[in-house]
């Protein structure tokens, strides 16, 4: 039999929402992938989830505001947002000749922005939304 088992999305879903009503703020994306693995294992064991795949599920279900504290690297910006995968829009600014400079990024589905130089997510919190869709 294999070491470990991977819970569905939805049955992943559920076990967010049962941790978020036990604990509806979480400081880190590590403590939440903890108590949903737990609520998971109360099931099965074997279960086992990532707290990056609990993270992006919660952010889609529209079951957490997320707050990210980011720094800066060296590295070109992505292409997806880093928080839920969401495209990000580059947020413009008009200069004093009448031309376009991008000031940052912003992403269409998460709360996700960035500056103009590349930032990247370091700590993430999460707050239970409290009329989720």
């Amino acid at each position: 039999m294999a070491a470990y088992r991977v819970p569905s999305d939805a049955r992943v879903v559920e076990a967010i929402e049962e941790a978020l009503g036990r604990h509806p703020i979480v400081d880190s994306q590590e403590q939440l992938g903890e108590l949903v693995g737990r609520v998971l294992q109360e099931e099965d064991e074997h279960y086992r989830v990532s707290g990056a795949r609990v993270r992006r599920l919660a952010v889609q279900e529209g079951l957490v505001r997320v707050q990210v504290e980011t720094g800066t690297t060296g590295e070109p910006p992505r292409e997806a947002c880093p928080v839920c995968d969401g495209e990000v829009d580059a947020v413009r600014n008009r200069t004093l000749t009448g031309g376009e400079t991008v000031v940052g990024v912003r992403c269409s589905r998460c709360a996700y922005e960035a500056g103009a130089r590349h930032e990247v997510p370091l700590r993430y919190g999460f707050v239970r939304e409290e009329n989720p869709p």
